[in-house]
């Protein structure tokens, strides 16, 4: 359909002497138009944003506030000729005709049809205010069957049809524990006063007995008649403000009904966990003996997974419900809990599963907190696999990024010899653990001559020919930089002879007392891998999971600087000798690295040794 404008009215103005029109606007339209036919002084016409502002200030700041860029009115002088177009709904308003001759002017109305005839349908007049709407008791649309058979060719693929690193885990992602509003216990001071206490004291010293219960353990006193009290409100009013404050969403959140606690000095109820995603606690009290800092504090939140945090008079303590804790010492409280749906699930903390005290906090809090929470609560073997490699990242990361002795010694290049034996201790703890009396632990074998120059040229060509960033390392999740090979496509390239030298190299390490060699592995990993300041710089401190590796040097070290090999030996850090076409052999536990490379590239054929099973 064409999409044009009507006229909704339209019409000519003569303004006399002190002439003028009311504030007004044109609520149904989309557009407003004034065009001045003949006008001598006076008579400005002027237009107001107060409405504007009254139904935006809800929305932005900026639109409301008083800056150079925003301003209450804006007059225009009216101009011969002039034709002013505007939005219909801004206010607007005709100062009187101060001059001695009538102002004549041409007005009209635009709203936006879909006619393109009389016959073709009514006026799209703007929406009407949110106000005046009118819910239309109508079923909804039932939705599109599913498609069956071929996709096309430009549908919607989806990611795990494709890419071969995808995991269930990858379906959730896990909020970090640490500042986060569910996990770091929050105290707000000064949310209750001393003469506020005065009146609570008052008001419960008169109710009656039977209306005082017990909880569980029967060491608390509960009552519930303090929902009406100005203090709950506060400390409600507290907590919006302090959530807001940090961008926590409130969209859905919902609070329990308050619950006055009364605590002797000597009762410890047992730990529990939450049944919301926020356990609040207002502490009212004020009167008693100033607290001795010695004895610690009187009144204080205990986790049985370690730490406390005090709880003084007056304030107001924030605990994520997917912590154990208890509240101990001589107080009053009211205690109340707050669920935030919009960044947790609200039915993961009410699952028995998640209250046994087996169940670690950090559990409740990834299964609480499990993003998007739209979804279903994740499988236990989910939540575990996604902690795991979280976790896992973390130490690769501090590995990688802040380790001392990385830094020292191989983004700093220190000499290794200067390596105290706390760094080396440091250094050692990089690698996989040696099991007991394992002799090859620390030895390497240098300068073991395996390929000549040309066979070293055509590697390099090939790893620089088909090297790409697309495979994590696992040492550290930065891009390997490398080219898996085969056994036959390491033949291609240096011939099946060279090949068969190159899987004899191990023998000097393996015990005389073995397989033989052709039964002793069950597996070899065999790689190029490249090493320069735009591809991979350097690799952190690490053991290779294999039984022995081998490691050819590719390329002079003259061709680049930097790039040094840094392995704990039986001597300490050593760098051992590189020399192009000769290899290096060491166990897969022993711990190396490779320092910073400043300039031009290195290249290195790898392979790892995979010991067949024990029968």
């Amino acid at each position: 359909m064409t999409r044009i404008f009507d006229l909704a009215s339209c019409y000519a103005s003569a303004a006399a002497i002190l002439a003028a029109n009311a504030v007004r606007s044109r609520s149904r339209s989309a557009g407003s138009v004034i065009c001045w036919v003949r006008r001598r002084h006076g008579g400005d016409f002027e237009q107001s944003s107060r409405e504007e502002r009254r139904l935006a200030s809800h929305m932005t700041a900026a639109y409301a506030a008083s800056n150079p860029l925003n301003f209450n009115s804006a007059a225009y002088r009216p101009v011969a000729g002039r034709l002013l177009l505007f939005p219909a709904k801004q206010t607007h308003e005709v100062e009187p005709n101060e001059t001695d001759e009538a102002r004549i002017s041409v007005s009209y109305d635009l709203v936006v049809t879909s006619r393109g005839g009389p016959g073709d349908g009514h006026h799209e007049f703007l929406m009407p205010s949110l106000s005046v709407w009118r819910r239309v008791g109508r079923p909804e649309a039932a939705p599109a069957p599913a498609r069956s058979g071929p996709s096309p060719a430009r549908d919607w693929i989806p990611l795990a049809e494709v890419s071969g690193h995808r995991r269930a885990a990858d379906a959730i992602t896990l909020p970090a524990r640490d500042g986060h509003v569910l996990w770091e216990p929050t105290v707000l001071p000064h949310c209750s006063s001393p003469a506020a206490w005065g009146e609570y004291a008052a008001e419960l010293a008169a109710v009656p007995d039977e209306d005082w219960l017990r909880d569980h353990s029967g060491a608390v006193l509960l009552w519930n008649g303090c929902r009406e009290w100005r203090g709950f409100r506060d400390a409600v009013d507290r907590l919006t403000v302090h959530l807001r404050g940090r961008d926590v969403s409130l969209d859905g959140a919902g609070l329990t009904a308050p619950v006055l606690q009364r605590r002797d000095a000597g009762g410890e109820p047992p730990f529990r966990r939450g049944r919301t995603h926020l356990c609040v606690y207002l502490r009212l009290d004020h009167a008693g003996a100033p607290p001795d800092p010695e004895a610690g504090p009187a009144c204080a939140i205990d986790f049985a997974e370690g730490g406390a945090v005090a709880l003084e008079p007056g304030d107001m303590l924030l605990v994520g419900g997917c912590r154990r804790h208890r509240l101990r010492g001589a107080s009053t409280v009211i205690q109340f809990g707050l669920d935030l749906p919009a960044i947790a699930r609200a039915e993961a903390l009410g699952s028995r599963a998640l209250q046994e005290p087996e169940v670690l906090d950090a559990v409740a809090f990834a299964a609480a907190a499990a993003q998007p929470v739209g979804h279903a609560l994740p499988p236990p073997q989910v939540l575990f696999e996604k902690m795991q490699w979280l976790e896992a990242r973390a130490r690769r990361r501090i590995r990688h990024e802040t380790c001392p002795v990385v830094r020292r010694f191989l983004i700093d290049h220190a000499d290794p010899a200067s390596a105290t034996p706390e760094e080396l201790a440091l250094v050692r703890g990089h690698g996989l653990p040696a099991e007991a009396g394992d002799v090859r632990d620390g030895v390497v074998i240098e300068d073991v001559p395996v390929l000549s120059a040309a066979e070293c040229e055509t590697l390099c060509r090939f790893a620089a020919a088909h090297v790409t960033s697309v495979v994590p390392d696992t040492v550290d999740d930065l891009p390997e930089y490398q080219v898996n090979l085969t056994i036959d496509g390491l033949s291609a390239l240096i011939g099946a002879e060279r090949v068969a030298v190159l899987t004899r190299i191990p023998d000097a390490l393996r015990p005389s007392d073995g397989p033989a060699p052709r039964d002793a592995y069950r597996h070899i990993d065999i790689f190029l891998r490249m090493y320069s300041p735009q591809t991979r710089p350097y690799i952190a401190f690490h053991s290779d999971t294999c039984a022995y590796t081998v490691n050819v040097a590719l390329n002079e070290d003259e061709s680049f600087s930097g790039g040094r090999l840094l392995a704990l030996g039986e001597a300490g850090l050593v760098a051992p000798s590189r020399r192009t076409g000769a290899a290096l052999l060491h166990a897969g536990n022993l711990v190396h690295g490779v320092s910073r490379i400043e300039r031009g590239t290195r290249y290195s054929l790898i392979l790892f040794f995979h010991e067949a099973k024990a029968a």
